[in-house]
């Protein structure tokens, strides 16, 4: 063993613990693989993991197939979200400062670029983020601003912002 502070459990890497997403997508696949083998349609268990200085534990439940779903009589439908079924309690607004300006980010979950706009107002003091002219979000600044760009990208709107110039 070495000096390393991960307890490793012996010098084969193949008894190391599995670490981050890479390691529990592959551990989802396995599980999977198993099951099939097995020609379980079910598995229900828990698990406990660390990340840094945190100790966590979870439960799981994996389902495959439709065949093995109980049949109590009720009919199922599942509802994709539609364009028309805007939520604006759903829209998480960040803002942050940085050398290169303001940056404000509006996660906008099931919305078209079309329907998103982001536009100052109060002499350029407040960012206004709306869809299809709903407010969703403000940001206030203590001193005039001018809109650098805007972008929307996979339902995230994200504005760059600098300090306007006084003439």
């Amino acid at each position: 063993m070495t000096d390393d502070p991960v307890d490793r459990h012996g010098d084969d890497p193949e008894e190391w613990p599995s670490r981050g997403i890479v390691a529990r997508v592959q551990s989802l696949l396995e599980t999977l693989a198993a099951m099939d083998r097995n020609g379980e349609s079910r598995r229900v268990g828990t698990g406990s993991g660390r990340s840094g200085p945190a100790d966590f534990d979870f439960g799981y439940s994996i389902r495959t197939g439709i065949a093995d779903r109980p049949d109590d009589g009720t009919e199922r439908t599942y509802h994709a979200p539609s364009e028309e079924s805007f939520d604006p309690s759903n829209v998480h607004l960040d803002s942050r400062v940085d050398d290169d300006g303001y940056h404000v980010i509006a996660d906008v979950p099931g919305v078209s670029a079309s329907r998103i706009d982001a536009e100052l107002r109060g002499g350029g003091r407040t960012l206004v983020v709306t869809v299809d002219d709903r407010l969703v979000g403000r940001v206030a600044f203590d001193a005039p601003m001018r809109l650098a760009e805007t972008a929307v990208r996979n339902h995230v709107l994200r504005a760059r912002l600098e300090l306007r110039e006084e003439t």
